[in-house]
């Protein structure tokens, strides 16, 4: 739990998140049966990666590095053409730092433009078993918007994640356009 009661996804005073009160329903159909389209899920994926030596908090970096990389082989997406990650990113250390090393490794091998990153956490806090409603509807709004929205609570990025430095993941902190026509979503739970 974050001290001063701010969630800080990818800064560099992270120490933790806030917890934050959601509730959200989806409603999937086909889409001949649709009145209205928000839009098309491509692909879903889950994995579980099982007992740690680290705790089950502890996230694995290379598990959901082979996850983003199977979840793209079955689509015939390609992660360049990913104009935006709505990342887990809860503001914990090891969190953010695992979590964006894998998606450097899927998404930025042959990315000619940063990848532009965020996290509703910032905004509100972690809704904890709702967490992926709430990042779905930001994705949505997006979508819809065609707008992302900004992370707020980032003042200094952190230094100890080599795609800030390097430049090749940039969080967005002022509302930017949605280039292409693809979002990825990254959402956990405890193992």
């Amino acid at each position: 739990m974050s001290p001063d009661g701010f969630s800080r996804p990818f800064d560099e005073k992270a120490e933790g998140f806030v917890r934050a009160e959601a509730i959200g329903a989806i409603f999937i159909q086909r889409k001949t049966d649709a009145k209205r389209i928000y839009a098309t899920i491509v692909g879903s994926c889950v994995n579980n990666d099982g007992f740690k030596t680290q705790g089950s908090s502890f996230p694995s970096r290379a598990l959901q590095e082979q996850l983003m990389r199977e979840i793209f082989t079955q689509t015939d997406v390609n992660p360049n053409e990913i104009g935006f990650v709505e990342a887990h990113a809860t503001g914990t250390i090891t969190g953010d730092c695992e979590e964006v090393s894998a998606i450097d490794a899927v998404f930025c091998e042959n990315r000619d433009q940063p990848l532009l990153i965020g996290s509703v956490k910032s905004n509100m806090g972690h809704a904890e078993a709702a967490s992926a409603f709430a990042s779905l509807f930001k994705v949505l709004l997006t979508f819809e918007n065609r707008k992302i929205p900004p992370n707020i609570n980032l003042t200094t990025l952190r230094t100890d994640i080599d795609a800030f430095k390097e430049g090749r993941i940039k969080v967005v902190t002022e509302p930017e356009d949605l280039k292409g026509n693809f979002i990825s979503m990254n959402s956990f739970g405890i193992g």
